[in-house]
Order: C-alpha cells, then sequence, then structure tokens
C-alpha cells in the first residue's frame, strides 16, 4: 500500500478536497459530547481510485464505499454514521 496522505477534518463545515490519486487516512476530532457532531467532505477522485482510511467505528449506509476512479464524492458523518454519494 501507498503511503497515506492525512488530513484531520474539521467538525460543522464541508472539507474540500481536490483531485485525489492516493491513500487518505481522515481523522475526526473536535467532536463535543451531547449535540450533534458532523463532519462533511468532498473529493474528487483521479485515475486511480482514492482509498479512503477512516475510523472503525464508522457504520455506513449501504456498507462501506467503493470508490471508482474520476468521480466527485461526498460524505456525511453523524454520530458514526456515515453516507457516501458519487456522481462523475
Amino acid at each position: 500500500m501507498k503511503k497515506a496522505t492525512k488530513f484531520n477534518l474539521v467538525l460543522g463545515i464541508i472539507n474540500l478536497f481536490f483531485i485525489i490519486t492516493c491513500v487518505v487516512c481522515l481523522f475526526l476530532q473536535g467532536g463535543v459530547e451531547g449535540i450533534v457532531n458532523e463532519f462533511l467532505f468532498q473529493f474528487t477522485s483521479g485515475e486511480t481510485p482514492t482509498t479512503l482510511i477512516l475510523p472503525d467505528t464508522i457504520k455506513w449506509v449501504n456498507d462501506a464505499p467503493e470508490i471508482e476512479a474520476n468521480m466527485t464524492y461526498q460524505c456525511s458523518i453523524i454520530n458514526n454514521i456515515g453516507v457516501i454519494c458519487g456522481a462523475l
């Protein structure tokens, strides 16, 4: 596996990443007890599909995502439940 590029997601804003052609490790930091914590991010996968590494605690709606090449994805993670969708 290639060396991972690491990003800390900022709570409550959409984190934008442009064309990503590598392995990406995302960290969720800054959650606050007793409120809804939402982490949002968007990225475009390059010619080689992006490999996402996220905490194992995330439970995905419709199973873990399979990232395809040359698509743009948006993801929302609220209370460790992740929803991701992609479009050309």
